[in-house]
C-alpha cells in the first residue's frame, strides 16, 4: 500500500480514538493535558483532511456505493474536527462557534451530496426531512403547545434511534476488533461505517441546535464586558490580535472547481505547513540561518518583529552609496549612468504582468 494512504489511515485512527475517548477523562475541560490531547487530535484531523484533498477521495459525481470501504470514514473528518474544535478554549468563543458549524455543515453537506441523507441546511437552522416539526428557531419566543409536544417527540424518538444504533456499533467494534485488520469483512466493515457516520448526523444536528443557541448568549455577554473606555478595549484587541492565531476550518475540496471556489491562492486554504514552506525556502537560498542565532535573517517576518533592523540597514546602504559617490567610484559611477540611459530607454513597469509598475 501506498505510504500516504498508510500515513492517512493512521492519522484519521489517531483523531478519531481522542474523539472517542476524550469525553471519558477524568481531567477537567480547562486542564493543560485535556487541551494537550484536544489540540493534538485536531492537528491528526487536519493533516489526515489535507492527504485527502491531495488523493483527490472525492468527487461531487459519486454515488456513495462507488466509495471504496476504506475511504467511507474519511467522510467523518468534518464531523470530528467540529467536535474537538467546541472542546478548545485557546480562541475566542464566539470564533469556535463558527468554525464548528462551518465543519458541522460541510459535513451534511457531503452527505447529502452522497445520498447518504437528505437534511437541508440553512443559515440559523437545519431541517431533515423526517423531522420537519423540529426546525429549530431561536429568534422566535413564542412557541404553541401543539409545536412543542412535535418537538419532544422528535428528540424522543432520535434519542431511541441514537441508543439502538450505540449498541449496534458496540457490537460490531467487538466483532471487528476480534479480527485482523486484513481479514475483516468488506461488508461488515461497510456497514460500520456508515451507521457510524448516521450516529453523527443525529450529533450534528444536535450540535448545530446548540450552536445557534450558544451563539447570542456569547454575543450578549461581549456585549456585558464591553464596560471599559474605548481606548482600553481597543489596546485589548490589538493585544489579542498579536498573541493568538486565528481558527480557520480545514475543509476536504471535492474536485478541481470547488478548490477553486474555497481557494488555493488568495485568500487561502494552506497547502504546505509552515516548517515545509521554511526547508523549501532554505533549500532555495531564500532565506539565510545564523547557526549562533537560529533566526530567519532577511525574511520579512524578522523585518515585521525588528523594524529598528531594517532601518539600520537601510541607513547602512545609503551610507554606504553616498561613500562610493564621494570617493568617484569608478564602477558606481558606470553603473549609474548605465541606469540612467536604461530608464530613458524603458517606460516604468514595461515588461511586468498586464504592464503593471
Amino acid at each position: 500500500m501506498d505510504e500516504t494512504y498508510v500515513r492517512l489511515s493512521q492519522l484519521f485512527d489517531k483523531g478519531f480514538d481522542i474523539s472517542r475517548h476524550i469525553k471519558d477523562s477524568s481531567l477537567a475541560t480547562n486542564d493543560h493535558k485535556f487541551q494537550e490531547k484536544v489540540y493534538e487530535g485536531i492537528k491528526s484531523l487536519e493533516e489526515a483532511t489535507r492527504l485527502v484533498n491531495q488523493l483527490s477521495l472525492f468527487s461531487t459525481n459519486e454515488s456513495v456505493e462507488e466509495i471504496a470501504t476504506k475511504n467511507v470514514k474519511y467522510l467523518l473528518l468534518p464531523a470530528l474536527l467540529a467536535d474537538l474544535t467546541l472542546m478548545t478554549i485557546k480562541f475566542d468563543r464566539h470564533e469556535i462557534l463558527n468554525t464548528a458549524e462551518t465543519y458541522y455543515k460541510d459535513f451534511i453537506q457531503r452527505l447529502n451530496d452522497y445520498q447518504i441523507c437528505n437534511i437541508e441546511v440553512k443559515h440559523n437552522d437545519i431541517v431533515s426531512d423526517d423531522n420537519k416539526d423540529e426546525k429549530a428557531s431561536t429568534s422566535s419566543v413564542m412557541a404553541s403547545l401543539d409545536s412543542a409536544v412535535r418537538n419532544r417527540n422528535a428528540k424522543i424518538k432520535r434519542f431511541n434511534a441514537n441508543k439502538e444504533m450505540d449498541n449496534k456499533l458496540n457490537e460490531m467494534r467487538q466483532r471487528i476488533s476480534q479480527t485482523d485488520d486484513d481479514n475483516v469483512d468488506d461488508e461488515i466493515l461497510r456497514e460500520y461505517y456508515l451507521v457510524l457516520i448516521k450516529r453523527w448526523i443525529n450529533k450534528s444536528f444536535e450540535e448545530l441546535y446548540n450552536i445557534e443557541t450558544e451563539k447570542p448568549i456569547v454575543e450578549h455577554l461581549k456585549k456585558m464586558k464591553s464596560t471599559d473606555s474605548e481606548d482600553k478595549l481597543n489596546a485589548r484587541k490589538a493585544n489579542t490580535n498579536k498573541s493568538e492565531t486565528k481558527l480557520k476550518p480545514i475543509i476536504i475540496t471535492r474536485n478541481e472547481f470547488q478548490k477553486k471556489v474555497y481557494g488555493l491562492g488568495y485568500p487561502s486554504i494552506p497547502t504546505v505547513s509552515v516548517d515545509d514552506f521554511i526547508t523549501e525556502k532554505i533549500k532555495e537560498g531564500s532565506l539565510e540561518i545564523n547557526d549562533k542565532n537560529p533566526v530567519y535573517n532577511n525574511s520579512l517576518l524578522n523585518w515585521a518583529e525588528n523594524p529598528e533592523k531594517k532601518l539600520a540597514e537601510d541607513e547602512t546602504e545609503e551610507e554606504r552609496k553616498e561613500k562610493l559617490i564621494e570617493v568617484d567610484d569608478t564602477n558606481n559611477i558606470r553603473r549609474a549612468r548605465d541606469m540612467d540611459d536604461w530608464k530613458d530607454v524603458h517606460k516604468r513597469g514595461e515588461g511586468n504582468r498586464k504592464n503593471m509598475g
